[in-house]
């Protein structure tokens, strides 16, 4: 199964209005230091550069694609980094 064939039905139309790049970092990074990740060992275990991940924790908008590696990554859904869901 690769990301080619993942096809996602969610917009940044659709995310709500009060969330914020800025909270999307820090749920990010929280969920990054809550596995004892580095910026270097998270860039590696989801096939991405460390800027990737710096700029998402720094507030910077990533690609969905992105959202997708990062949040396998971490072992979390989209929906508990993007939506606040619980």
């Amino acid at each position: 199964m690769g990301l080619r064939s993942t096809r996602l039905a969610i917009s940044v139309y659709d995310m709500p209005t009060d969330t914020t790049t800025a909270e999307w970092g820090q749920r990010y990074r929280q969920a990054r230091i809550d596995r004892g990740y580095t910026q270097e060992q998270l860039a590696e275990q989801a096939g991405v550069r460390q800027a990737v991940i710096s700029r998402v924790e720094l507030g910077a908008g990533i690609s969905m694609r992105n959202h997708v590696k990062l949040a396998r990554a971490l072992g979390v859904s989209l929906d508990a980094l993007l939506l606040e869901v619980a």
